[in-house]
């Protein structure tokens, strides 16, 4: 299972019952910047870097096992 964009909790039976199954698309690089307003958020903090976590879903919030991230170019000389 692939979310991307979903934005809803998933119930701890849901993902017990499909542990290491359901893989989530976060657009940020993860631990940093969890749940909503990300862009936003990376932009008022002035990060010079930004992108996207490729994450195992767990129990708590976009916190599961990273699977692979990739780190965009240099948003300041935008």
């Amino acid at each position: 299972i692939c979310l991307a964009g979903f934005m809803k909790i998933l119930s701890t039976y849901f993902i017990n019952f499909f542990k290491n199954k359901i893989i989530n698309i976060h657009p940020s690089l993860l631990p940093k910047y969890k749940g909503l307003n990300t862009h936003h958020r990376v932009l008022k903090a002035k990060e010079k870097f930004s992108g996207c976590t490729i994450h195992f879903v767990g129990k708590k919030l976009d916190s599961g096992k990273i699977i692979a991230k990739k780190k965009n170019k240099d948003l300041q000389k935008r």
